[in-house]
């Protein structure tokens, strides 16, 4: 239970609260990415199932994880519990404050909503690390909401300073996030 004063307010509230409280912690708990992740991630046999996906894991080579979002970096702790020391590298976009390395992925840190040269440098660095690869290597994307901020990869033409300017005056405008992604994906080497 991560309502910490559940007693207490049970106590206060009779069973009515009891139920809603109950409904909150397990609504909270199913949507953690980390727990997500654990649920839907198994290795059994040297074969790694993601939800219907199966993958013989004899067959590959590295494995490398890569994504960007602001639930990324739950993910990335789940998906490094579980593949452990069979992770060959990883790079994953994360809030500036979250920002760390864990035992083989980088939990990167950038900015939302208004992109940065720091996420410039981090997509490139995606980039770079899923060019090296072979079809004989596995590559899991972990992408959670925020991603399109954190993980920004303008053409050449368009400077960060000019990708800032419209993702600002498109939310001063209102645009929602749908439509403020309509505009990132034209304007981007790596979404669309």
């Amino acid at each position: 239970m991560i309502i910490k004063n559940y007693e207490e307010l049970v106590e206060v509230g009779g069973k009515a609260v009891e139920v809603v409280l109950k409904l909150f912690d397990e609504g909270i708990r199913r949507a953690d990415p980390y727990t997500t992740i654990l649920e839907k991630v198994r290795i059994e046999d040297h074969v790694l199932s993601i939800h219907d996906v199966k993958v013989d894991l004899r067959d590959i080579e590295r494995i490398v994880i890569v994504g960007a979002g602001k639930a990324s970096g739950r993910m990335a702790e789940a998906i490094e519990g579980i593949l452990k020391d069979r992770i060959s590298d990883g790079i994953v976009l994360v809030p500036r404050e979250e920002a760390r390395r864990l035992k083989h992925i980088v939990l990167w840190g950038s900015d939302h909503p208004i992109p940065s040269e720091r996420g410039v440098e981090g997509a490139r660095r995606i980039v770079d690390t899923v060019s090296k690869l072979s079809e004989h290597d596995l590559v899991i994307v972990l992408l959670s909401g925020g991603a399109s901020a954190l993980m920004p990869l303008p053409y050449s033409n368009i400077g960060i300073d000019d990708l800032r300017e419209l993702t600002e005056q498109l939310l001063k405008c209102g645009a929602d996030i749908r439509e403020v992604n309509a505009v990132r994906k034209h304007i981007s080497m790596i979404k669309g």
